[in-house]
């Protein structure tokens, strides 16, 4: 996420700021990840 510029100032200019915004993004996309890997899994397989 740091390679882009918005990101790097952020981080230069308010490093607190940005190391929780960066830990609630992560925490968004783990989450998103449970719902894609558990949706899949929840449904039977059935050809038609």
């Amino acid at each position: 996420m740091y390679q882009e510029n918005r990101f790097k100032m952020l981080a230069k200019s308010k490093p607190e700021l940005a190391k929780n915004l960066l830990q609630q993004a992560q925490a968004e996309v783990n989450a998103r990840w449970q719902l894609v890997v558990w949706v899949p899994g929840s449904m039977p397989n059935r050809i038609e």
